[in-house]
This record gives C-alpha cells, structure tokens and sequence, in this order.
C-alpha cells in the first residue's frame, strides 16, 4: 500500500485534505473575515514527512487513544501487557500504533472512509479489530468523523481524531484563542498524567472553561494542573449524553471559530506544549509549543483499568459508533 491522499471541498471556499496514513487529516484551507484562506491545522510540507511524525499531527491514534497507566489491563480476568511508549505507560497506542499504520481507503458518496484491520496481539491487544474512520464534509462547514469498530474477541478500544488546530493559520501561537468547554468536571491526574480514578469540579480552577477565556490565562495561571504538565492537558467530563457540543473555539484575530459536537463521553484538551522548537510546518510556517490546540473527543483516559470510567470495552460481535464534528464558522 502506498500513500493516497484525498480532498473534500464544500461550496463555501472550505478545503480538507486527507492522508490514509493514519487516517489523518493533514490540511483544513477555510476564509477568514478579510476573505484570506489559510490552512487551520498544523502539518508538514510532505506527505512522506508524516511517516517520521512523533506528534501524532491530524492522525487516528489507536488501539487506544491517550494513556493507559502502567502499560497494562485486565479483561475477563486475563492481564494484557502492552510494550511501554512513554516511562512505564502507554500512549497512543504504542511506538507503532494505528497513527503509523497505511489504512485502505475508499470513497462513497461524498465521503472517504479509511479502514484498518489490527491482528490479534499487535502492540499487545486481543483480539482481530477492524476500525474505520469515514469523514464528510457538509455545505454548513461541518466535518465530521464516524467511527465503526468490530472485534472478534473481546477488546478495548479509544479512538480519536489529533489534529492540532491554529485558526489564525498557524501563524504564532493558539495561546490567545479563547476555548468555552461543555463540562463541569474533569478527569484528575498523578504527575504522570495517568487517572486517579477521581473526578473533580472546574469550578474555580485554572481550566475552568464553562465560560470563554484564552488558553494563555489558564497556562499562566501557576497552577498545578497546568505546571505539572507544562500547559493544559486534560480530559474533560462532558455534561450530558448523546451527540452534543463540547466545546468551542475562537480566534478573536481572525474571525474564525471551531465548534466540536461528540457523542463520546470525554474531551482532551491539548495546548501542544511539547512541540519541539524550530520544527518545520507546511507553506514555510516554523511550529513551536504553543503552536496550536487539540480537541480530543474520546473514551476516558486509563478506562480499561477504570471500572468507575464509562467501559470502553468492545465486546466480540459488537459494532462501536462515535461521531465527532468540526464545524466551522466566523
């Protein structure tokens, strides 16, 4: 399998561009106020670049998305032992997880759908899983992501979207892009960011994002949440259930916004404060921490060792479904 890179377009100027390499979206070209297009997501000049990526830049990460403590669960009484990515931990599904991996492609009435077939054991998983992630994008400048997953055994699974979004075209930092959050409470982390197991209330803390405010007054705060992690990194309990709104984010230069609507019960928030200095983006942009913010719709972090987290097992002969939906607007 080769790389294949496929372009949805809608009649309002919005263009994404999408790379089978972990089903990722690598380019998001909308209008701002002054009528200027400019691409909304980080990524790399080159398509070949994505094969050396270690920030996960608009990629499906998987088995599990984020963390699982300790690099290991148990299921149905039996303990799985995944290889370790980040200290004693797991992230992202490990070193060679569905980020790095050619999914088929396929493209149906308006939508490309891309599909991986995860064999038994790899990176230490049971059971033989088919995921699929399939995007469209809509004349009311909405993308939107359906996962579908299937197992012949019983698994887990967290499957999400990475993309880091500037909605002043990655130019500088996403630091001043004012982020509101549909949660009022958030999953408390050890100084390893893995759970406690605890959910604490927003209110009154440095991300308390029930109403509008920049991600630089939560980063300077001085707060532990953010100190421990050298920026905001957190996931988000979301308020209800069912598709909903999550969040929303505004670029107060540009005029932009980005609303994301989920079904899943979690949102991570990422203020990208690991990005090397100096690294090379497309169009000759130079990305930095800070370069931009993720919104990671998702399971739990640390779930399958969780019971108290809503279950992101998959049982054998079940389909999982999720949906998250970017809308975009000014």
């Amino acid at each position: 399998m080769t790389l294949i890179c496929e372009t949805l377009k809608n009649k309002n100027g919005i263009e994404v561009k999408l790379l089978n390499l972990g089903a990722s979206i690598i380019g998001v070209s909308a209008p701002g106020r002054d009528g200027k297009r400019e691409d909304l997501v980080l990524g790399y000049e080159n398509n070949e670049e994505y094969f050396e990526d270690g920030l996960y830049l608009g990629s499906t990460p998987g088995r599990f998305a984020n963390r699982i403590g300790g690099a290991r669960f148990s299921l149905n009484g039996s303990v799985y032992d995944l290889p370790p990515n980040e200290g004693g931990n797991q992230l992202h599904g490990g070193e060679n997880g569905f980020a790095k991996k050619l999914w088929e492609t396929s493209v149906e009435d308006g939508r490309v759908a891309f599909t991986y077939v995860s064999p038994d054991g790899e990176n230490g998983y049971p059971g033989t899983l088919t995921a699929s992630a399939s995007y469209g994008l809509n004349d009311d400048n909405e993308l939107s992501i359906v996962y579908t997953a299937k197992a012949d055994a019983d698994t887990v699974l967290n499957l999400t979207n990475h993309a880091y979004f500037n909605l002043n075209g990655g130019r500088g930092t996403a630091l001043d892009h004012e982020l509101k959050i549909n949660a009022d409470e958030y999953v408390v982390t050890n100084k390893e960011n893995i759970p406690t197991g605890e959910l604490r209330k927003t209110a009154g803390s440095a991300i308390d994002f029930s109403e509008p405010k920049s991600l630089r007054s939560a980063i300077e705060s001085g707060e532990e949440v953010v100190t421990n992690f050298g920026g905001v990194d957190s996931c988000f309990a979301l308020n209800g259930k069912g598709f909903r709104s999550a969040a929303l984010l505004k670029d107060p230069e540009s005029g932009r916004t980005l609303e994301v609507l989920t079904d899943l019960p979690g949102l991570q928030i990422y203020s990208s404060q690991h990005i090397p200095e100096n690294t090379k983006g497309r169009g000759g942009r130079v990305y930095g921490p800070f370069s931009g913010v993720c919104l990671e719709a998702q399971q739990f972090p640390d779930a399958p060792n969780r019971p108290e987290f809503p279950s992101a097992v998959l049982r054998k002969g079940e389909v999982f479904t999720a949906a998250i939906v970017f809308r975009f607007g000014l």
